[in-house]
């Protein structure tokens, strides 16, 4: 049996952008943003919340090369895959109901959405975090997020000429990159610039929650961005 502390979940965020409600609630709340957001694609877009069932085959490639995972859990809005075994004793479905306060229901924004990751109940210490249309090509290991206790942080080097031409732009994910730059830079007083890869990442829940709570004044201001928004602080 696996030791309590060496445990280790795996958390997805999944919606199903097909789906009649939740178009409904996306259009109903959609009209109350900004103009020139509502236009936004690449904030607001279809293409952000298609379901191409994805996930079911990243759950496959997870049974496949990452069986040593102890749960897995799916974060969404009011729905369940259609194709999901619920009986499954090893998956959970996670409403944002359960993590996320009221005021902040519904959000379409996975930016704030992941904020509350850490707060899913009987969610491991360690814990892994992808999107739903991300999936493990070959054997992993535990070894391979942690170095012990850390969590292995990838992440690439990026001009900071590029990002600062985003500056004052409407939404854009180079923009919100520089916003968690800068903030731990006026925090901390290192200036680097760096972007997480696009892969699965690894955390620990009390590190985590030790972050929300140390920038708690900038993050709380992000929870009502139901949708992406240029100031919106990435993880």
């Amino acid at each position: 049996m696996i030791k309590q502390d060496n445990k280790i979940d795996m958390v997805y965020l999944w919606c199903d952008g097909n789906d009649a409600d939740f178009k409904e609630r996306k259009q109903q709340y959609l009209k109350l943003e900004d103009s020139s957001e509502q236009e936004n694609i690449e904030a607001v877009g279809d293409v952000r919340f298609y379901d191409n069932e994805e996930l079911k085959y990243s759950l496959r490639s997870l049974e496949m090369y990452a069986s040593w995972i102890n749960h897995v859990y799916i974060v969404t809005d009011r729905q369940v895959p259609y194709w999901l075994n619920v009986e499954y004793e090893k998956v959970t479905v996670v409403d944002h109901s359960e993590i996320m306060p009221q005021e902040c229901i519904p959000c379409f924004n996975s930016t704030v959405i992941e904020y509350f990751l850490p707060f899913i109940p009987k969610l491991s210490e360690k814990f892994l975090y992808g999107n739903d249309d991300m999936f493990f090509g070959k054997k992993v290991y535990p070894e391979d997020f942690f170095a012990g206790d850390k969590p292995i942080v990838r992440v690439k080097a990026i001009r900071r000429k590029k990002l600062m031409a985003y500056r004052g732009m409407k939404y854009n994910y180079y923009g919100t990159v520089l916003n968690s730059l800068e903030l731990l830079e006026n925090t901390y007083g290192k200036k680097e610039s760096y972007e997480l890869h696009h892969n699965i990442d690894a955390y620990r829940k009390s590190l985590f929650l030790a972050t929300l709570d140390k920038f708690h004044n900038y993050l709380s201001k992000c929870f009502q961005n139901r949708f992406r928004r240029p100031d919106d602080i990435q993880r």
